[in-house]
């Protein structure tokens, strides 16, 4: 596992395993360092939605992280996804990007479920 932030990626498998069964969110992809640590933590009848606009850097976390039934992958613009799925809800939102952290926040935050992380 990458440790250049070790302390982040432990936080954020900490808390997928807080949500065992739930349906996660993760804005921005990347390459899939926290796609990675967020999988690690989650439970097995967990499910991971993950959204980047950057298909080259995406296409790195589909190769290494694509096998993982648990995890679908949405290339396109966040701000998009989270306009468009405003009647789905999450129990966990990791907006690691500007759509859902500076734009559209109320939209993001209306995502996620009571008792949501």
């Amino acid at each position: 596992m990458w440790d250049g932030d070790e302390e982040t990626g432990t936080l954020l498998s900490t808390l997928a395993a807080a949500k065992p069964g739930g349906r996660l969110l993760e804005i921005g992809t990347g390459v899939g360092v926290s796609t990675a640590w967020i999988l690690q933590g989650m439970s097995d009848d967990a499910e991971l939605v993950s959204v980047d606009l950057d298909e080259k850097a995406q296409a790195v976390a589909r190769k290494y992280l694509g096998n993982d039934e648990r995890v679908t992958f949405y290339t396109m613009d966040g701000e998009k996804f989270i306009l468009e799925n405003q009647d789905k809800s999450f129990d966990f939102i990791f907006a690691d990007s500007w759509p859902g952290k500076f734009y559209v926040l109320d939209e993001t935050l209306k995502l996620l479920k009571p008792g949501g992380l």
